[in-house]
């Protein structure tokens, strides 16, 4: 099977997929966000 592939799942269909991926892309783009200024602290050394 092509790396790009994956066995589909009975009953779901591309848009369940997709509504799923936007949920776990906010939850990820939050999370950095909630780091991001430690990160640049860090980055400057005053962390």
């Amino acid at each position: 099977m092509p790396t790009f592939a994956s066995p589909t799942i009975e009953g779901v269909t591309l848009h369940d997929t997709d509504v799923i991926y936007g949920i776990y892309r906010e939850t990820m783009i939050e999370a950095q966000r909630k780091q991001l200024d430690f990160f640049k602290r860090r980055m400057r050394g005053d962390a």
